[in-house]
């Protein structure tokens, strides 16, 4: 592959940046600051910066000359390649009710008078009535947590 003169990949990655922020609207994005494009020079970094945006980034393209859609499609090919990785260890089916067998009662909860808690106790065989959630959330991220061990967690919107 040809090399590319260095102002002029300065050129196309400021484009890039323009492009993003367009996209989000503005650069002083809705998600405060969570969001962003942003180009280093790894050079100028220490040791734990470099550690830092390793753990936090979501994209990490190293400019070696390749045309940036090879580096996309690279990206696409682990995403699918971890997600089938995901999915081979992560399901776990829950087991179904056995109709012939006697129905168990709904666990009953009740509140505990020094903590103001209402708790019951669950397993296997033993379970609610109705499905339920726990919502865990702040402005910034979230989750949901359901009675079947089942989840879904968000950042910036929930929606």
């Amino acid at each position: 592959a040809a090399q590319i003169p260095y102002a002029t990949a300065l050129r196309r990655v400021a484009a890039l940046q323009e492009r993003f922020n367009a996209d989000m609207g503005s650069p002083a994005n809705p998600h405060g600051g969570a969001m962003g494009f942003h180009v280093v020079r790894i050079e100028e970094l220490t040791g734990s910066e470099i550690s830092t945006l390793r753990g936090l980034a979501r994209v990490w393209l190293h400019a070696d000359g390749r045309p940036l859609t090879l580096h996309v499609k690279e990206l696409c090919e682990l995403h699918e390649q971890a997600f089938e990785d995901r999915y081979a260890v992560s399901t776990t089916p829950v087991a179904m009710a056995d109709s012939s067998a006697a129905a168990l009662p709904a666990p009953v909860g009740a509140f505990d008078a020094m903590t103001g808690e209402y708790a019951f106790s669950v397993n296997a065989h033993l379970r609610p009535a109705k499905p339920w959630i726990n919502v865990l959330a702040n402005p910034d991220f979230g989750a949901h947590i359901s009675e079947s061990g089942g989840g879904y967690t968000w950042a910036g919107n929930s929606r």
